[in-house]
C-alpha cells in the first residue's frame, strides 16, 4: 500500500471553482447560495476563468430566475466579471482570452440573454446597474454575436428602453451607454430602435434636462449624440424621426440666448450636426428628402442656421459656424423654395456705429474668402454648390450680376457673381481664396449653357472677355510656377464653361496662342497628376464640343479667291495638333493618370460631408489643401473622357477632308529629297531594326521572368505541403503515435532543405536575368545616344525617341517585378526557416510526450506484476489452508488437543486469506487509480499536442469539452 501510494502520488483534486459551481447548482439552502456566490464572484474577480454552458453559465441562469434580489445582484455582477478583458488587471492577456471566450459561450444559447435582461424588473438599483453592465460588456467584446441576439430576443430592446425612464441617474446615464453601443453599425437594430419610439424617449430626455439645467446639460448633449447614431445612414430611421414629429421638438434647440456659453454652443452645433446628418442621408431619396427641407423651413431653420453663420456672438464658435454651413448646404440642396428663401435672406453688420443689412449670400461669400480655414472654404464651396445645382433660376439670377471686377482690394458691396470672379482673378499667393472663386463661378455655369453663353461674351477690364482673361491668366501662371491651387481652379473653370458649349470653346480656341500653349502645357514634363489631368480635360472638353469638319464642295456662290476666309477650327484639325505635338499616348496617360489618383478615387465613394470629421475628409480626399474632385466632377470628367476618347476614334476612321484616305505619315515636300535627310532616315532605320532585336531580347526576358513566377508558384505549393506535413505530425503526435515521428521529421528536414535549393537556384536565375536586362538597357542607352548630334527633326528622329522611351519604361517595369519576386524570395526562406524551427520544436514536444508515456506505461506493468505476485500469494494460501483443513479432518487426538490445535491454526490461516483479499482488493483499486491517472495523462499529451497544433497554424480554437468534465478550471477551458 505504502509502495502505491509513492507511485502514483494523491489523485486530482477538483478546483474552488468548480466545487463552488457544484454547490450552487446544488439543493443547497438559499442562504448557503448567497454565501457560495459570493465566492464565486471573489473568485471571477482574482482569476481570468473560463466557463462552459453546461454546468457553468446554465448553474448561473438558474440562479437569476430563482428571483432572490442579493443573488442576481451578485451573479450579475459575477457575469459582468466574466465578461471583462480587463479583469484580473495582473494578466490582461489571459483576461482577454477569458473574456471573447465566455462571452461566445454565453451569447450561444440566446436564453441566457433574455434571463439575464429579465431582472431588470426588480426594483433594485444594483440589479439595474449590473444588468446593464453586463449589455456593455458583452458588446464591447462581441458586438456583432450581442446586436444578433438581440435581434433574436425583441423583448430585450423593449427591457432596454425601458430603463430610460429610470429617474437614477446612475441606471439612466449607463443605459444611454448601452444605447449608444447597441444601435452602432447595425441597421436593423436602429430601425427597431425608431418604431419602438427610443427618438421620443430620448427627446423627452433633453427636453427634461434643458428646462432643469439649460441647453448646456452634458445629458442632453449625450442624447442628441445618441439620436444621430440612431438615425445615422438610416433612410427608415430618418422617415420615422420626420413622421412622428419630433423635428418641432428638435428645432428650438438651435436658438441661443445673446451671451451663451460653450456648452450651450455645443448644444447647438450637435443639432446642426444631427440636422446634416439626417439631410444627407436622405439626399437621393427625393420624396423623403422634400418632405424634411420643408419642414424644417416651416419651423424658420434656415434663419436660425444664418444667424448662427452671421451673428457677431458666435464669432468665436468655430466649430458650430461651420456645422451650421455644412447644414445649410443640404437644406438647400434641390429644394427651390429654400434657395430662393436664402437668396432674398440679409445679414446685419455692424459698421460705423450703425446697424447695416445687406445681402446674406455675398456676406457670407466674402467672410469665406477672408478665411484661412481650408474646411472652412470647402463647406461655404459645397453651399454655393448645393444652391446653384439644377436652379436655372437661381442661376441667371445671380449671372446677371457678373461683370469684370474692379481692382483689388476685394470689397464687401460687390455682387455674389462678381466677388467670386474678382477673387479669381486677382488671386493671392496661396491660391485658396482663387479656388473658392472660381468654384462658386463653376456653379453658377455648370449645367446652364445659356448662362455660360452669356458669360462667354461679357467684356473684361483690360479689354477682350472674361473667358480669355482667365486662359490668359491660366497660361501667364503655367509659365510662372504660381500656386498649384490657382492652375487647379482655372482649368476646372475653363473646362467647365466649355463643356457644351460650343461658343465658348470657340473662344478659347480663337486666340492663336491658346492651343499651342495649352498642348505645349501637356506635353511639358509634369508631376502634379491633378494639373497635367485637368490640362488634358481642357484639351478634351474642346474636342467633343467643337464640330467637324464637313466635306470640302465647290459652289458657285462661295467667295472669290482673292477673298479667302480663315479655316474653321474643328475636332479634325485638333486631333491632328494633339496627333504631332503630344503624342495620343501622352494625352491619354494624363487623363489616366489623373483617373487613378486617390483624390479622384475617393471623391467617386461619394461619401458625406460632416463638418466633425472635416479634417480628416480633407487629408483623405484633400489636394493642395481642397476638396478638388466631388462626386458630380468625378463623373462629369469621366463622361468627358469617354466622349473624347470617341470622338478620337471616329476622326481615326473618317477620310481626309479632300477625300483622300488618310496617310500615316505627311506627303513629301515638293522638290528634290535632301540625300542629308535621306541618309538620316537610313541611319533611324537602322536604329529602329536594332530596337526592334533589343525588344525581342526583352519579351524572351520576360518569358524566363513568367518562367521565375512559375518556379515561385511551385515554391509556394511546396510550403503548403510542408504546412500539411506539419499539421499530419501534429496530428500524430496527438494520437500517441510516435515510434516514426522521428523518420517523418527527419524526411521533412530533407524536404525542407531541397526547397532552399531550389529557392537558391531560382534567386540565382533571377540575379542572372537582372544582369541580363542590365546589359540591355545599358545597349539600349548606347543606341539612344548614337546621333545625338544631329539636329534634323523628322517624324524618323519621334519615332526613335517615342521607342527608346518605351524599351526603357519596359525595363524599369522588368525590374521592379525583379525586386517584387525577389522580396517575395525572402520571404519564402524566411517562411521556410520558421517551419523548420517549428517542426523541430514540434519534434522536441513529442519526444517528451512519448517519455512521459513511457514512464506511465512501465509504472502500470510495475503495478500488473505486483497484482499477479498477490494473486498468486492468496492461491497458495487458500491451498495451504486447504490442506490444513483436511489434515485436521483426518487426525484423531486423544482429548480432542489436536483438534483444537488444527481448528486454532485454520482459523489463523483464515484470518491472513481475509488479509490477503483485503490487500488483493487494495491492489486492484490501486490498478484503477493507475489506469485512470494514465488515461488522464494521455487526454493531457493529447490536449498538448493539440495546443502545440494550434499555435503553429497560428489559430487558436478552444478545446473541446468532454463529458461529465469539471465545468470550470483556472486559466484553461474544460
Amino acid at each position: 500500500m505504502p509502495l502505491f501510494g509513492s507511485l502514483l502520488g494523491t489523485a486530482p483534486k477538483k478546483s474552488a471553482g468548480a466545487l463552488l459551481l457544484e454547490r450552487l447548482g446544488g439543493a443547497a439552502p438559499l442562504e448557503e447560495r448567497r454565501e457560495a456566490i459570493v465566492q464565486f464572484k471573489e473568485l471571477s474577480a482574482a482569476q481570468p476563468l473560463r466557463l462552459i454552458d453546461k454546468g457553468g453559465f446554465s448553474v448561473l441562469a438558474a440562479l437569476l430566475r430563482l428571483g432572490d434580489t442579493e443573488i442576481s445582484r451578485e451573479t450579475l455582477e459575477t457575469l459582468a466579471n466574466l465578461m471583462d478583458p480587463q479583469v484580473p488587471r495582473d494578466d490582461l492577456a489571459a483576461a482577454a482570452v477569458k473574456a471573447a471566450h465566455n462571452a461566445s459561450v454565453f451569447l450561444s444559447n440566446t436564453e441566457n440573454l433574455a434571463t439575464a435582461t429579465g431582472v431588470v424588473d426588480d426594483a433594485d438599483v444594483y440589479v439595474k446597474f449590473h444588468a446593464i453592465t453586463l449589455l456593455i460588456r458583452l458588446l464591447s467584446v462581441a458586438q456583432a454575436e450581442a446586436q444578433a441576439t438581440v435581434l433574436s430576443q425583441p423583448e430585450v430592446i423593449r427591457r432596454v428602453l425601458l430603463l430610460l425612464e429610470e429617474k437614477r441617474e446612475i441606471v439612466r446615464n449607463e443605459a444611454l451607454l448601452l444605447l449608444a453601443r447597441l444601435a452602432g453599425a447595425n441597421a436593423d437594430l436602429q430601425n427597431i430602435l425608431a418604431f419602438q419610439g427610443a427618438n421620443e424617449q430620448l427627446l423627452t430626455i433633453i427636453e427634461g434636462e434643458v428646462e432643469e439645467n439649460g441647453l448646456g446639460s452634458v445629458i442632453a448633449h449625450d442624447c442628441l449624440r445618441l439620436v444621430r447614431t440612431i438615425v445615422a445612414g438610416n433612410v427608415p430611421s430618418c422617415r420615422v424621426f420626420t413622421e412622428t414629429a419630433c423635428l418641432p421638438r428638435l428645432v428650438p434647440l438651435l436658438r441661443l440666448p445673446p451671451s451663451h456659453t460653450k456648452e450651450e454652443a455645443t448644444c447647438a452645433r450637435l443639432v446642426c450636426d444631427l440636422l446634416a446628418e439626417m439631410l444627407s442621408c436622405v439626399r437621393h431619396h427625393p420624396a423623403d428628402r422634400q418632405s424634411m427641407q420643408a419642414s424644417l423651413l416651416r419651423l424658420d431653420t434656415l434663419l436660425l442656421l444664418l444667424g448662427h453663420l452671421t451673428n457677431p456672438s458666435t464669432a468665436t464658435e468655430p466649430q458650430l459656424r461651420l456645422s451650421a454651413l455644412c447644414a445649410l448646404a443640404d437644406l438647400l440642396f434641390l429644394h427651390a423654395a429654400a434657395c430662393d428663401a436664402f437668396l432674398a435672406a440679409t445679414a446685419s453688420r455692424r459698421h460705423a456705429e450703425e446697424l447695416v443689412e445687406e445681402p446674406a449670400a455675398p456676406r457670407l461669400l466674402y467672410v469665406s474668402l477672408r478665411s484661412a480655414s481650408a474646411a472652412w472654404r470647402a463647406a461655404s464651396l459645397r453651399l454655393f454648390a448645393c444652391l446653384f445645382s439644377h436652379a436655372p433660376h437661381a442661376q441667371a439670377a445671380a449671372a446677371a450680376s457678373l461683370h469684370a471686377p474692379p481692382p483689388p482690394p476685394l470689397a464687401s458691396h460687390l455682387p455674389l457673381a462678381t466677388m467670386a470672379m474678382s477673387a479669381l482673378l486677382h488671386p493671392q499667393e496661396e491660391g485658396g481664396a482663387a479656388w473658392l472663386g472660381g468654384g462658386v463661378v463653376c456653379a453658377l455655369l455648370d449645367g446652364n449653357r445659356q448662362t455660360r453663353r452669356l458669360a462667354a461674351a461679357l467684356p473684361a477690364a483690360e479689354g477682350g472677355t472674361l473667358l480669355h482673361a482667365c486662359a490668359k491668366l491660366l497660361f501667364a501662371s503655367l509659365r510662372e510656377g504660381r500656386a498649384a491651387l490657382l492652375l487647379l481652379a482655372l482649368l476646372r473653370l475653363l473646362f467647365v464653361w466649355v463643356c457644351d458649349c460650343r461658343e465658348a470653346a470657340e473662344g478659347f480656341c480663337a486666340p492663336t496662342a491658346n492651343l499651342p500653349s495649352l498642348l505645349d502645357a501637356i506635353a511639358a514634363p509634369r508631376e502634379d497628376v491633378h494639373i497635367r489631368g485637368h490640362l488634358a480635360a481642357l484639351l478634351g472638353a474642346c474636342l467633343v464640343t467643337l464640330p467637324q469638319a464637313a466635306p470640302s464642295t465647290a459652289d458657285a456662290a462661295s467667295p472669290p479667291a482673292d477673298e479667302p476666309s480663315p479655316p474653321p477650327i474643328t475636332r479634325e484639325l485638333l486631333v491632328q495638333m494633339v496627333t504631332r505635338r503630344v503624342g495620343l499616348e501622352a494625352y491619354t496617360e494624363a487623363w489616366e493618370a489623373m483617373l487613378r489618383s486617390d483624390a479622384y478615387l475617393k471623391a467617386c465613394e461619394d461619401r458625406p460631408w460632416r463638418a466633425s470629421e472635416a479634417d480628416e475628409q480633407l487629408k483623405e480626399q484633400g489636394v493642395h489643401g481642397a476638396i478638388v474632385y466631388t462626386a458630380a466632377s468625378a463623373q462629369q470628367l469621366r463622361r468627358c473622357r469617354d466622349e473624347a476618347h470617341a470622338h478620337i476614334l471616329h476622326a481615326y476612321s473618317q477620310p481626309a477632308v479632300d477625300g483622300t484616305p488618310r496617310s500615316e505619315a505627311p506627303p513629301a515636300a515638293a522638290g528634290e529629297i535632301d540625300p542629308a535627310i535621306e541618309s538620316f532616315k537610313e541611319m533611324i532605320r537602322a536604329q529602329d531594326e536594332q530596337l526592334q532585336a533589343v525588344q525581342r531580347e526583352a519579351a524572351e526576358l520576360r518569358e524566363k521572368l513568367a518562367a521565375a513566377h512559375a518556379q515561385l508558384e511551385e515554391t509556394e505549393a511546396l510550403r503548403a505541403e510542408l504546412a500539411e506535413a506539419r499539421a499530419m505530425l501534429a496530428s500524430r503526435e496527438a494520437n500517441g503515435g510516435a515510434d516514426g515521428d522521428q523518420a517523418a521529421l527527419e524526411q521533412l528536414r530533407e524536404q525542407a532543405r531541397a526547397d532552399r535549393s531550389e529557392v537558391e537556384a531560382l534567386a540565382a536565375t533571377c540575379r542572372q536575368l537582372e544582369g541580363e536586362l542590365l546589359a540591355k538597357d545599358a545597349e539600349i542607352n548606347s543606341l539612344r545616344n548614337k546621333g545625338g548630334g544631329e539636329e534634323v527633326q523628322t517624324t524618323g528622329n519621334a519615332m526613335e525617341q517615342a521607342a527608346a522611351e518605351e524599351v526603357s519604361i519596359e525595363n524599369e517595369r522588368l525590374a521592379h517585378q525583379l525586386a517584387i519576386l525577389g522580396a517575395q524570395l525572402d520571404e519564402a526562406n524566411a517562411a521556410r526557416s520558421r517551419f523548420a524551427s517549428e517542426a523541430a520544436a514540434a519534434a522536441e514536444a513529442a519526444d517528451d510526450a512519448r517519455i512521459e508515456a513511457e514512464e506511465a506505461r512501465a509504472a502500470a506493468r510495475r503495478a500488473a506484476e505486483q497484482l499477479r505476485e498477490a494473486v498468486a500469494a492468496r492461491e497458495a494460501l487458500e491451498a495451504q489452508l486447504a490442506a490444513q483443513r483436511q489434515e485436521c479432518s483426518g487426525s484423531v487426538a486423544p482429548g480432542g488437543g489436536a483438534q483444537e490445535s488444527g481448528a486454532t491454526d485454520s482459523l489463523a490461516l483464515e484470518r491472513d486469506l481475509e488479509v490477503a483479499r483485503g490487500e488483493i482488493s487494495a491492489l486492484r483499486e490501486e490498478q484503477e487509480e493507475l489506469l485512470l491517472c494514465l488515461a488522464e495523462q494521455d487526454e493531457a499529451a493529447q490536449e498538448l499536442q493539440a495546443q502545440l497544433h494550434f499555435a503553429q497554424s497560428a489559430s487558436w480554437r478552444e478545446p473541446p469539452s468532454t463529458p461529465g468534465a469539471t465545468p470550470m478550471t483556472n486559466g484553461s477551458a474544460t
